[in-house]
């Protein structure tokens, strides 16, 4: 399962002027979290007034699936200079407004396929 994720993860990356370092990062843990489960979670998991009641919200920094994402995104040889406290960061970035795209996608009106305005 490791070796499936971190496979799809280095596929995601293809460096142009629209792919960055950051598009990338956020590219490959949208892959693995979606935003409902990214509005929970932080780098290090500190305490959030506005989620879980206040309880801490979940640490991405010693997370099983953080190596494996590290791992992915390092597999790809555009990517493999990254350095750590880059990722780290870009990391940060890629969870930062997850609530408020959740919130965003939940009130967002699906298009009704089937019906003919006609």
């Amino acid at each position: 399962m490791k070796t499936k994720v971190s496979r799809k993860i280095r596929l995601l990356g293809k460096r142009n002027t629209k792919n960055s370092e950051a598009d990338y990062v956020q590219r490959a843990w949208r892959t693995v979290f979606a935003d409902s489960l990214s509005k929970d979670v932080n780098w290090l998991g500190r305490r959030d007034k506005r989620v879980n009641n206040g309880n801490e919200k979940k640490g991405l920094h010693n997370c099983r699936i953080t190596p494996v994402v590290k791992d992915g995104i390092l597999s790809n040889k555009v990517f493999v200079d990254m350095e750590n406290e880059k990722l780290i960061e870009e990391t940060k970035g890629a969870l930062k407004n997850a609530k408020s795209r959740f919130v965003a996608d939940q009130f967002r009106v699906p298009a009704d396929e089937g019906s003919d305005s006609n």
